[in-house]
């Protein structure tokens, strides 16, 4: 059966937080860290419309930093992220910057272009801001800096080979 799971931390090692499976959306989850996980696990015998999540963050102190984010995964019961399309905008106070900072990284090498999957970095609130870097293979990309309070992550894959994927953190 297909489930989602989110765990506390930065991979899928860190302790479960729920097991979410059907169509009713749960209650809000919330990390005991600077870290959530999403796992979206399918299998090939029923397929249904997938899920989309919203996610907000917050500094432990007070509120110096929220990130709104959106991402739809379409359910394909042999390759859950082929064809994807998701758009995260980090967001610091006015007078603050972001800096994303990849933990993990292996999409896809589609040469220098990056033509097949990849992961786009923008300095500003949407994918039409100027372009950080674009990025694919298996080397992690170094620190990335915006030049505002806002930074945007775009992650586009096509539909052939699914590698494990990325994560990052924002400062």
């Amino acid at each position: 059966y297909d489930y989602v799971a989110v765990h506390d931390g930065a991979d899928i090692s860190a302790p479960l937080l729920a097991k979410l499976c059907g169509n009713t959306i749960p209650s809000p989850l919330r990390s005991q860290g600077s870290a959530l996980t999403v796992r979206f696990v399918t299998d090939s015998s029923i397929t249904e419309t997938g899920f989309t999540f919203v996610y907000t963050t917050t500094d432990q102190q007070s509120v110096q930093r929220s990130n709104n984010g959106y991402c739809q995964l379409p359910c394909d019961p042999n390759r859950w992220y082929i064809n994807m399309d998701c758009v995260w905008t980090i967001t610091a106070p006015v007078g603050h910057f972001v800096e994303l900072q990849f933990t993990s990284f292996d999409v896809e090498d589609g040469g220098d272009s990056c033509s097949y999957d990849y992961v786009a970095v923008y300095d500003g609130a949407d994918t039409s801001a100027p372009l950080v870097g674009k990025f694919c293979g298996s080397g992690i990309p170094a620190p990335l800096h915006s030049h505002s309070n806002v930074l945007t992550v775009r992650w586009v894959t096509d539909s052939s080979v699914t590698d494990a994927g990325w994560t990052a953190a924002y400062l």
